[in-house]
């Protein structure tokens, strides 16, 4: 695994159009980011509305402060490095979950985990040809493990821990980009369609019928 710090590196040695793929339809990525901001409010808000429904504690994060001035600043600060620090450790278990369900995982040399700050985007990029398949159970192994395995957990353990509707919310906010392209793909590939990406652009192309030409299936 590698780390890259700007946008979804390219590979040199790959030329789509030469190759017989054919580009998703997709947005770019400043209009993505937007899309999947107001996806990812949308199924918060929706997973918010399932935690009430289903488990008794309501409380989704309670902060209590006592006293004034120099007192109060210091929880307060503290705090706020609380919830900035559970921040990123959402964001860097969201992302390794996403590698850890490419082809080789952690530990193939294909598998990047980036930052693009500019565009307020982290990801988790594959160089290498993907099957449809691949790439939604890829897309969706965060929402379904920090989201909904955190609610189910405590369904099923009633364990009280206040912090894990928040937890599972956040992530569900932040999962909005991956439910977005996850729709994009099903609506567009065949389930057997190859698919691989070039930068930020996302190919694909069906591999023949009498044969497997991609080791990632």
């Amino acid at each position: 695994m590698r780390l890259h710090f700007g946008p979804v590196p390219e590979n040199p040695d790959f030329h789509p159009q030469d190759e017989g793929w054919t580009q998703l339809r997709e947005p770019s990525a400043g209009v993505f980011v937007l899309l999947a901001s107001g996806v990812g409010v949308a199924v918060g808000v929706l997973v918010a509305m399932l935690w009430a429904a289903t488990v008794e504690s309501g409380i989704i994060l309670q902060v209590k402060f006592s006293g004034r001035g120099v007192s109060t600043a210091i929880p307060i600060a503290i705090a706020i490095a609380k919830v900035l620090g559970a921040i990123a450790l959402l964001i860097v278990v969201h992302e390794l979950l996403h590698a850890a369900v490419y082809p080789g995982g952690w530990l193939s040399r294909r598998t990047i985990i980036g930052m693009w700050l500019s565009k307020g985007m982290f990801y988790a990029h594959y160089d290498g040809p993907l099957r449809r398949n691949r790439i939604l159970l890829v897309s969706l192994t965060p929402f379904l493990v920090l989201t909904l395995g955190l609610w189910l957990a405590e369904l099923v353990l009633r364990t009280g821990w206040g912090t894990l509707p928040a937890l599972s919310v956040l992530n569900a906010i932040f999962a909005g980009g991956d439910i977005l392209a996850t729709g994009m793909v099903v609506w567009q590939l065949p389930s057997r369609a190859e698919v691989r990406n070039q930068g930020w652009n996302t190919w694909w192309r069906l591999p023949p019928r009498d044969g497997d030409s991609s080791p990632h299936a």
